[in-house]
């Protein structure tokens, strides 16, 4: 939860499967080793860094299927954004 709004990796995810099915939507960086993390792959900064992009909550906010559910993700990865 942040400010009441639910984050959840789902919806990044969702991205990550837009992406794939999509080829028009590749410009965003989200690969499978940014979705199904290892124990290393956990410590590495740019993977969160492209995670938490502008890219990705932008694709969140156009994407029609997570459009909705997906504003406490989106404030999120803002609020990210802003205190970088």
């Amino acid at each position: 939860m942040f400010n009441g709004k639910e984050v959840n990796w789902q919806h990044i995810k969702g991205v990550y499967n837009h992406t794939n099915k999509h080829m028009t939507a590749k410009a965003i960086k989200l690969t499978k080793r940014h979705i199904w993390l290892t124990s290393w792959s956990k410590m590495r900064v740019d993977l969160a860094e492209h995670t938490l992009s502008k890219e990705v909550e932008d694709a969140l906010a156009s994407i029609e299927e997570l459009k909705k559910i997906s504003e406490g993700t989106r404030v999120s990865i803002n609020y990210y954004n802003v205190k970088k």
